[in-house]
């Protein structure tokens, strides 16, 4: 007869006991202790969202910085809880113009493009293309980047107001001020 080593079989032992759940639970019923149902969590993010948009956004408000980044943190949480929802394109969108407030401007990027690459439905979406390069223009001083992202807008929606200010834009990217201001003087001289 063939003796057990007796580590070998204190491993297997212990191997087999791992596997095995209490009888009458399911491992996908364990709930740990403190948590909430997602839709209550969801319900709780709205709110705290709307209340800080109040401060934020509202009539006859001075909004300061601190609800500011506390609004642009909750629209973050909620982009990446909940992509599904119809709201997140719109939330994330705002999350990009309070970046910008806040001079995040890489942060504004990142939200602006998960808008437009994300959401090919949503109606903002060549207005975030075109904020991407307006940032990449006038916060960050990156031509190369600014120039990229105006063209992708003139080809990619050529029919748009926003393609019209792009060309703009792009047109007046490595002109210095003077010849900036004497094109203007022109196109008014001529109307």
């Amino acid at each position: 007869m063939k003796k057990w080593n007796p580590l070998i079989l204190f491993l297997l032992v212990l191997a087999m006991s791992a596997c095995q759940t209490p009888e009458g639970t399911n491992e996908d019923e364990k709930i740990p202790d403190g948590a909430i149902p997602i839709e209550d969590y969801k319900a709780m993010k709205l709110e705290n969202i709307e209340a800080l948009e109040a401060k934020v956004w509202g009539e006859n408000v001075q909004a300061d910085e601190k609800a500011q980044r506390q609004l642009l943190i909750a629209y973050s949480e909620w982009g990446n809880n909940f992509r599904e929802d119809e709201r997140t394109p719109e939330f994330m969108f705002q999350g990009g113009r309070i970046a910008m407030i806040l001079n995040k401007p890489r942060r504004a990027i990142e939200l602006f493009l998960g808008v437009h690459d994300g959401f090919p439905n949503y109606n903002k979406r060549v207005e975030s293309a075109y904020l991407v390069g307006f940032i990449y223009d006038d916060m960050l001083g990156d031509r190369e980047m600014a120039r990229k992202y105006y063209l992708k807008v003139i080809e990619l929606y050529p029919e748009s107001t926003w393609a019209e200010s792009a060309k703009a834009l792009n047109d007046q990217l490595y002109m210095s001020d003077d010849q900036i201001i004497q094109m203007f003087q022109e196109k008014n001289a001529q109307k």
